[in-house]
């Protein structure tokens, strides 16, 4: 089966209320922390503004789309916005 735009069907957007999750069906405390970037560790890339203090950058790694190199830690993302 191929995909052609003519056969896709249009997008119908649902309108109401998310179901509530049961307490089992979330995920872990853990894992919460994982989604948000907070203590990951991101192994082989430093800050390209403060260098991480010469360590991995931990937690969020905001990445530059057009230079696969440049990476910037949360405490130094506030200083592109003037750049």
């Amino acid at each position: 089966h191929r995909f052609t735009w003519q056969d896709a069907k249009p997008y119908e957007p649902s309108v109401g209320r998310a179901p509530r999750m049961s307490p089992y069906a979330q995920p872990a405390l853990a894992r919460r922390g994982a989604v948000s970037g907070r203590g990951v560790r991101h192994l082989f890339a430093q800050c390209g503004l403060c260098g991480s203090g010469g360590k991995c950058i931990v937690g969020p790694r905001f990445r530059c789309i057009h230079c696969q190199a440049f990476s910037v830690c949360a405490a130094c993302a506030p200083q592109l916005a003037g750049q």
